[in-house]
């Protein structure tokens, strides 16, 4: 009988490489739970109606500008403005020219005039005598600014042709304070 050949021999096996720092596997994160979508809510009768779309392209809107200086008194603040209701008397001359005395209250008040709400219609520029229903006091001042109506009346803002900040009876907050 024959022996089987003799596998050749090999050579010794070396070390082996030295390791490589081994990085972490990356695990899938775990399986998040179905969860149902929310429903939409329901439609709000109250809200407005969506814009609808309009075949013709929005225009580009010019990025505003500075309003220039103003020697009206307009955008020039002299004293604070406190909101306060005054029962006051306003007496002058309407938009016809015809003669008027109403009863009234101002909205807002400062050192150098108010804000009044007026049913009669005065035009810029007129003069107007107010008088202090409390005092009896009496100031003249001219229309220097015609508002929008609220809840019926003009809103005519009157600055004294005189400085009278006292007239209100209240004192004002200083030239630098800034509501917060």
């Amino acid at each position: 009988m024959s022996q089987p050949p003799k596998p050749p021999e090999q050579p010794p096996k070396s070390p082996a490489p030295p390791a490589k720092p081994s990085t972490p596997a990356t695990v899938p994160p775990p399986a998040k739970p179905a969860v149902p979508p929310a429903r939409p809510a329901p439609p709000n009768p109250l809200a407005p109606a969506p814009p609808k779309s309009s075949a013709v392209p929005a225009k580009p809107v010019a990025p505003p500008q500075p309003a220039p200086p103003q020697s009206s008194g307009a955008n020039r603040r002299r004293s604070q403005r406190v909101i306060l209701q005054v029962p006051v008397v306003v007496r002058g001359k309407n938009a016809s020219g015809a003669a008027f005395e109403e009863e009234t209250s101002t909205q807002v008040v400062n050192a150098h005039g108010g804000l009044i709400g007026v049913s009669t219609q005065v035009k810029q520029g007129d003069t107007l005598v107010i008088e202090h229903k409390a005092t009896e006091d009496k100031q003249e001042g001219k229309v220097v600014f015609l508002g929008p109506k609220q809840e019926g009346k003009n809103q005519v803002g009157v600055e004294f042709t005189q400085p009278r900040p006292r007239f209100w009876h209240i004192d004002f907050p200083p030239d630098d304070w800034k509501p917060a």
